[in-house]
């Protein structure tokens, strides 16, 4: 009888031996990159296109909701005017829309990345009036969205009307799009945000 509980026990203590400790502190997985956008991008008017590329490329709808201006900001509503053959798609487009097209852009089902370039020469802003809290980006994009069974492009050009706030911050509160006459694609940025302004 003795023998035999000894010989439990030993058993036992061999198996215990070999299990993991539920409640012991697993080691610590190395650090991975910070892929966060440096919200700080908004205190140079030269780099709000480059936060815009940052939230696609990172899928990141805070960031780029980040660089709209309210109308707490501007005492109206953000505006956009959308390419003239998408115009009928994109009516009473508010700040709202600006945001949901992205999200649901972003966690479309399928997208594996997103990206937007800016051809040409670069972007450079200037006074839209003597003002010097208020300045104009015009610039061309190329926008690819890689799905695992299509790839989407966008491709025009925007002008872009931004301000800066009290907290030195720069944001966008107007916004018209075109499209380029030498461009072969008929899809414009008007176009991507028609197309992805309600979830599917």
């Amino acid at each position: 009888m003795i023998k035999n509980i000894i010989t439990t026990l030993a058993v036992m203590a061999f198996l215990l031996a070999g299990c993991t400790n539920p409640f012991s502190t697993r080691t610590p997985e190395a650090p991975s990159g910070d892929t966060s956008i440096d919200r700080n991008l908004q205190t140079d008017p030269n780099q709000v296109l480059t936060k815009i590329q940052q939230a696609f490329q990172q899928k990141d709808t805070q960031a780029y909701q980040d660089c709209f201006a309210d109308s707490t900001l501007t005492g109206s509503s953000f505006a956009f005017t959308p390419e003239q053959n998408e115009s009928y798609r994109l009516n009473n487009w508010e700040i709202t829309d600006e945001r949901n097209y992205f999200f649901n852009l972003v966690n479309a089902e399928e997208l594996q990345t997103v990206d937007i370039q800016y051809p040409g020469s670069p972007a450079i802003p200037t006074p839209v009036t003597s003002s010097p809290d208020t300045l104009e980006i015009d610039f061309n994009y190329l926008i690819t969205a890689e799905f695992r069974t299509k790839t989407e492009m966008y491709q025009g050009r925007s002008i872009l009307r931004i301000l800066k706030s009290p907290e030195e911050l720069w944001y966008i509160y107007e916004w018209l799009d075109l499209r380029n006459s030498s461009d072969i694609s008929d899809s414009t940025w008007s176009t991507l945000k028609a197309n992805y302004r309600i979830s599917g």
